[in-house]
């Protein structure tokens, strides 16, 4: 009879002895934790197909052991294992402590074991972090994160619970077989042309009955899902790859939960859900934004954890992101070349590294190709100075006055609106735009300067026109293309100067970065990411700076406060503010004043207070609102999320 790759122990004391035994005997199975946890036993069955014995892990320069959360004193989900261990401690020789029932296991995946990521030094080349779920903290390990930081392998072990994670450690202990070698694309945003190095699931595809099988009816060696999703799933079409766990799992650090978790049903076809665990294949790369937060950047319970259900799963390999990006053609291009076994994080970052500054995607589980990992070097990028007059914030001129530079400025976005592709034709603002455009780019002539005062007082009532008018429309179509300006202009520029580290309204360190144009007619932007909130500001450069701060929890039913710094801009001048939802909420959501127009002082800095309004029969799940501002023709934008529960009974 053949021997079977793993081994499930549902009492402790047989899973630490046969660890011990493991790492004596390379033959026998691997064993995995099972108490409380028989759907990892199924895990382990279900996986077998794809795997053979014989794999020996790599061996990181340092292991990062997160002690368990009652080992630090920091809150974690009932029936977290913890120990005695102390941060900052190690075993004898450098062993790692904190987890000793996996120790056998872990002890040769790393050199040298350390318990805070300020002890990693900054010429390790490779860097392995162990610990569930609940250890796993953005503000813990923001050190090994930075944008710039050294070159590096990271590589992540962890599971929602001790259990979880000992069927992570054990998958790194297996190969993957020689015949499992399928790779395959799902995507809800892209079809790029596989080239019979893949296949491609888009479109109709996406819509077939048979779409079920194509996941989960096979082994696959790779497997890509790509689409708008979050904390809890990824859109597939009229699929959803689903993050919700079967099994009765432990819950937390975050309450909120997802419409399905209080009971409403579920917003996509039920019977067109698909969990992540069903997926057979041995490394699965999550391709939307936020599928993998860390435990204090979540949107949603812990149980609803897309990566979290993946990680449960039979893939040994896990390619999530914690935040919000772009990916597009460029990295499914990327995916569908990768020879190499694993290591996609790696290659998958390089590519968005030109618009996205950071790791975008890290890697859960050994890349079979070592040196492959998340973080990448630090690289000279071009500088934000020599371009474009819009590409600067330089101090405006008073209000009275009319300069070359403030009449460039708008004029470059009316001509980037009109020759840049964002406006189709029949848009109803493109025949005024295209008469401002005509009017004053007359007026750039040597000829006309100096400009007389009434030039002055006239492009001011147009700018003033015209910015109502765009505010209006924002106000009538959230969709509209000129909303939309960010992420079409993004993906036309690259990211220029050195990103900087500003603080969120949340409290953590977000990053903000300025996007240049990769020709003239794209405008420069600057954008503000948090690894909990996401894109939280966006502005062209020149223009306002939008803050929005929104409430608390609320309750379904209830109204609270939603308060909107502005700064930098033309000081002096008016600015039309609006607030809206997206097209999900607008039923349940309202705000007061609707719009509003205020005008910056000349310090540059100005508040205005909003008030939400949530419906009494509004789903409980996390909501948010955009705000936007409108000056000089440039729309600046922010985003306020705030969870909503049920109302009080």
């Amino acid at each position: 009879m053949t021997q079977p790759l793993f081994h499930a122990c549902a009492d402790p004391a047989e899973y630490r002895d046969r660890a011990r035994d493991r790492a004596e005997r390379p033959s026998a199975p691997v064993p995995l934790l099972t108490a409380g946890r028989p759907d990892l036993a199924a895990a382990a069955a279900y996986a077998a197909p794809l795997y053979a014995p014989g794999r020996i892990p790599p061996c990181s320069e340092i292991g990062l052991l997160l002690p368990p959360a009652a080992a630090t004193g920091r809150p974690g989900p009932a029936g977290d294992p913890g120990s005695t261990g102390r941060p900052g401690s190690t075993g004898e020789s450098g062993e790692p402590d904190g987890h000793e029932q996996l120790s056998p296991l872990l002890r040769p995946l790393a050199r040298r074991w350390v318990h805070t990521a300020e002890e990693v030094p900054s010429s390790a080349g490779s860097v392995l972090v162990v610990g569930t779920y609940p250890r796993l903290r953005h503000d813990e390990l923001s050190p090994l994160l930075r944008p710039g930081g050294p070159d590096r392998s990271l590589t992540l072990l962890t599971g929602r619970d001790l259990p979880s994670l000992s069927w992570m450690l054990a998958k790194q202990y297996v190969d993957v077989r020689p015949e499992v070698v399928g790779r395959a694309l799902f995507s809800d945003t892209d079809a790029p042309p596989g080239g019979g190095r893949g296949e491609v699931f888009a479109g109709a595809a996406l819509r077939a009955d048979g779409l079920r099988d194509a996941l989960a009816g096979r082994p696959w060696r790779r497997v890509m899902v790509q689409g708008h999703g979050g904390d809890d799933h990824v859109n597939l079409g009229t699929w959803t790859l689903c993050g919700r766990a079967a099994a009765d799992v432990s819950s937390g650090p975050v309450r909120t939960r997802p419409r399905c978790g209080h009971g409403h049903p579920c917003f996509k076809p039920v019977d067109r859900l698909v969990g992540p665990g069903e997926v057979l294949t041995a490394e699965i790369v999550l391709s939307s934004c936020a599928n993998g937060p860390f435990a204090d950047t979540a949107s949603y319970d812990s149980r609803f954890q897309v990566m979290l259900a993946a990680i449960d799963g039979p893939a040994q390999s896990v390619v999530a992101a914690p935040g919000v990006h772009d990916s597009d053609r460029p990295e499914n291009l990327v995916y569908l070349a990768h020879e190499r076994p694993g290591g996609l994080a790696g290659p998958l970052n390089r590519s968005l590294a030109d618009v996205t500054p950071g790791p975008v995607y890290l890697q859960y589980g050994f890349p079979t190709a070592p040196g492959d990992g998340a973080v990448e070097p630090s690289a000279p990028r071009p500088r934000a100075a020599g371009r474009s007059a819009h590409g600067a914030d330089r101090p405006a001129p008073p209000a009275e006055a009319l300069s070359a530079e403030q009449l460039a400025a708008p004029l470059d976005r009316a001509v980037a609106y009109l020759s840049g592709g964002l406006l189709p034709p029949r848009h109803p603002l493109r025949p005024r735009l295209e008469r401002f455009a005509g009017k004053y780019l007359a007026l750039l002539t040597r000829a006309g300067r100096p400009y007389p005062p009434a030039v002055a007082e006239g492009l001011r009532g147009d700018l003033q026109s015209l910015d109502h008018a765009i505010a209006g429309q924002l106000r009538r179509d959230p969709q509209d293309p000129l909303a939309q300006y960010p992420e079409y202009w993004a993906r036309r520029s690259r990211i220029v100067g050195e990103p900087e580290a500003v603080s969120c309204v949340c409290g953590l360190e977000a990053t903000r970065t300025v996007l240049g144009g990769l020709a003239r007619i794209v405008p420069d932007t600057e954008s503000v990411l948090c690894p909990r909130c996401g894109d939280v500001a966006v502005r062209p450069t020149g223009a306002p700076r939008v803050r929005a701060d929104g409430p608390g929890t609320m309750r379904a039913g209830e109204e609270a406060e939603l308060t909107v710094g502005l700064s930098a801009g033309r000081a002096g001048a008016p600015v039309q503010l609006g607030v809206f939802f997206p097209p999900f909420l607008r039923d349940a959501c309202a705000v007061e004043p609707p719009g509003s127009r205020v005008r910056l002082s000349p310090a540059g800095a100005h508040t205005v207070r909003f008030v939400l309004r949530v419906a009494p029969d509004a789903l409980p799940q996390m909501h948010y609102c955009r705000v936007f501002a409108v000056q000089d023709l440039a729309v600046s934008g922010a985003r306020a999320q705030f969870p909503v529960v049920p109302a009080r009974t």
